[in-house]
């Protein structure tokens, strides 16, 4: 590797002497061109690849945040607008575990959803881009699989509390807030 790169210094120093000449630069003018290594080619391109990655990771966090707020204030809402039904059920004689059944597996629904839903628009935007970068681009499965059972996880946490909001409700409040 020493041997390697004594020869890329005098090649870089021949190659830097021979466009001076070319250029028609002075001793102590600026060079107009750059002459870089492959190593620091390499190095540039891997610093470029980490900062990409970087911000993709962040920016899949904070979609996941986002969407968890979004399901959670969804199923608010879905427990607010069925408060009757709530009460209702109740009152005949639903315990809080049979509300929580109810609502539960429609937050792990949406969650599904959103992951079905964002994977087959990655795919579909992955396709168009090969299509336009005339290259055959792919998705990771491994990368694919494991978004989906975090984002269904997501939707299931964010779920889970307005779903036991909903269950917690006494019969007589649901019923009086439905009023």
């Amino acid at each position: 590797k020493l041997q390697r790169m004594r020869n890329w210094r005098d090649t870089e120093s021949s190659v830097i002497s021979l466009l001076r000449q070319q250029h028609a630069i002075a001793e102590n003018g600026l060079d107009d061109f750059r002459v870089m290594s492959p190593e620091a080619m390499i190095a540039r391109a891997a610093d470029i690849d980490s900062t990409l990655r970087r911000a993709l990771l962040w920016i899949g966090v904070l979609s996941l945040v986002l969407g968890g707020v979004v399901i959670a204030n969804l199923m608010f809402a879905a427990s607010a607008s069925r408060s009757r039904e709530i009460g209702t059920r109740r009152a005949v004689g639903a315990a809080g575990a049979d509300i929580l059944r109810q609502f539960w597996p429609e937050a792990l629904l949406v969650g599904l959803g959103a992951a079905l839903a964002g994977t087959l628009l990655a795919g579909a935007l992955i396709g168009l881009g090969g299509h336009i970068l005339g290259a055959r681009l792919a998705l990771s499965w491994p990368v694919t699989l494991g978004t989906m059972v975090i984002t269904t996880t997501v939707g299931a946490l964010a779920g889970y509390f307005p779903a036991r909001r909903a269950a917690r409700l006494p019969p007589g409040v649901a019923l009086r807030d439905a009023l």
